[in-house]
Order: C-alpha cells, then sequence, then structure tokens
C-alpha cells in the first residue's frame, strides 16, 4: 500500500481507502493473484462512475486502445484502492473574477432593437 500512497501524494491526491464515491480514482494492480492482500504496485486507473449495490461501475480508459465503461465487484480481485484530487489544498479564499464581456456582446435572450 506503500507505494500507491507515494504515487498519491507525488500527483496531489489522497489515499481514501474503500470509499467507493462516484469521482474517486479506482487503483488496480493485474497481477493480482486474488490471494492474499494485493501487495503490488497499482498499473492502471480508472474513475468510478456509480455504485450499485456491490457493483462499482468505472470508467477506463486504454481498454483495447478505446475508453469503455466497466463493472466489478466492490473489493473485487486486482482493486487496490481509491483516490480523490486533494481539492481543498488547492482550494483558495479569492472569489472568481467575472470575465469580461466583449464591448459588442448581445446576449441571445436580449429583448433591445438596437443591438
Amino acid at each position: 500500500m506503500t507505494a500507491v500512497k507515494s504515487v498519491l501524494k507525488s500527483a496531489n491526491l489522497s489515499f481514501i481507502g474503500a470509499s467507493r464515491t462516484p469521482g474517486d480514482v479506482i487503483f488496480y494492480d493485474w497481477q493480482d493473484s486474488g490471494y492474499g492482500d494485493n501487495t503490488g504496485a497499482s498499473d492502471h486507473v480508472g474513475l468510478v462512475a456509480s455504485v450499485d449495490g456491490n457493483v462499482i461501475n468505472i470508467i477506463e480508459g486504454n481498454c483495447g486502445n478505446m475508453v469503455q465503461f466497466t463493472a466489478r465487484q466492490i473489493d473485487g480481485k486486482y482493486i487496490r484502492g481509491y483516490g480523490l484530487p486533494d481539492y481543498a489544498s488547492m482550494a483558495n479564499e479569492d472569489e472568481p473574477e467575472e470575465p469580461e464581456e466583449p464591448e459588442d456582446y448581445v446576449p441571445k435572450h436580449s429583448s433591445d432593437p438596437d443591438k
């Protein structure tokens, strides 16, 4: 698990263990034999799209050179853990600036006949 935590930290992600919440990054080790505590390094990731009972629906890339949805059992073979971007450490208290509108901008819903 230390290798996964190290990778997460270097990518500004927080290890969250078994959260399984939509938006979580899910980490896999394809060399997992299904026996033991799956202590190998993570070598694939996906994004948790939804959870339905004991099934995690995941968006994965690099699956036969395409992006696809997969469904896996919670705590199933190959799953190393889950992580999330550390949004709190990236946030600041400044309000976002409003973008400036071009001088000739006319909203589509404008009823002004001169515009």
